[in-house]
């Protein structure tokens, strides 16, 4: 299966406002730099790492099924 990170990095980016934290905060959180989550949230750069993909959902209070595929209701 092919990942969608724009549309990844779209959820990412929408869990972070709906949270109300920074790029700075969820780097922090994951332990990942302010420009890796740009990168992310940009579909720019792939997150290769399955453990950095749980995290982040994780931290944004989403399932990793959520952060990959979406949401069945969406909120």
């Amino acid at each position: 299966m092919d990942l969608d990170y724009k549309a990844i990095g779209s959820r990412i980016k929408e869990g972070r406002e709906t949270l109300g934290i920074s790029q700075q905060k969820l780097g922090e959180q994951v332990e990942l730099s302010t420009t890796a989550i740009a990168l992310y949230e940009s579909g720019e750069r792939e997150i290769k790492n399955l453990a950095t993909l749980n995290k982040i959902a994780n931290n944004l209070h989403l399932s990793l099924k959520e952060l990959i595929e979406g949401y069945e209701n969406p909120p």
